[in-house]
């Protein structure tokens, strides 16, 4: 990391999730189908990680031990931005984090409050970001010494994605006619 701070790429992606509080927690369950769940984001570390808190027990803590592989995403329909983030997750049951990481907020989602013996932190180390970047009308790989450009997904692919989560967001299930890619892999 540089001196004085955190290096450009985890400055581009505290940016991207500045304003973001909740986001979808998406984790495989023992028999192969994936599971989106809403979470309150505690932090971003200082080395990307990403914390929540939850309960120990949790169905998501048993289906993160058998396979820690997550997605975590955020989407703003508003602000228009869609932040996809991709890594490995562990439960961390260190009482002091949990006390640090504790916000009023989360006795919404945690009624039993900060010193609930079940409560724990859960950790998502980012190994891949990407984004939809509205000025290129794609969705970008940051981060990992990655070149900035489109996810190398096939061309309209990334431009499926965005108008699926769009749709999600917006409410609006309808799909339009896929039309085909213009330059640079966007939809017109």
């Amino acid at each position: 990391m540089p001196k004085g701070g955190l290096d450009p790429e985890r400055t581009r992606l505290r940016k991207l999730l500045k304003g973001f509080r909740v986001a979808m927690l998406t984790t495989v369950t023992p028999e192969g189908v994936l599971r989106s769940r809403p979470m309150v984001t505690v932090r971003m570390g200082t080395d990307g990680d990403v914390w929540f808190l939850t309960k120990a027990h949790a169905p998501k803590v048993g289906e993160v031990e058998e396979h820690r592989l997550v997605n975590v995403g955020y989407a703003s329909a508003k602000a228009r931005r869609y932040v996809s983030l991709s890594g490995s997750a562990s439960l961390v049951r260190d009482p002091a984090r949990v006390q640090a990481m504790w916000k009023r907020r989360h006795r919404k989602w945690l009624p039993e409050g900060k010193r609930d013996p079940d409560l724990a932190a859960l950790r998502v180390q980012v190994e891949r970001v990407e984004y939809w970047d509205e000025a290129s009308g794609t969705m970008v790989v940051l981060g990992q010494g990655a070149a900035r450009g489109p996810a190398e997904d096939e061309p309209r692919a990334a431009a499926r994605i965005a108008d699926a989560m769009k749709a999600i967001v917006t409410g609006s299930e309808g799909h339009a006619e896929e039309k085909p890619p213009t330059p640079g892999g966007a939809q017109g």
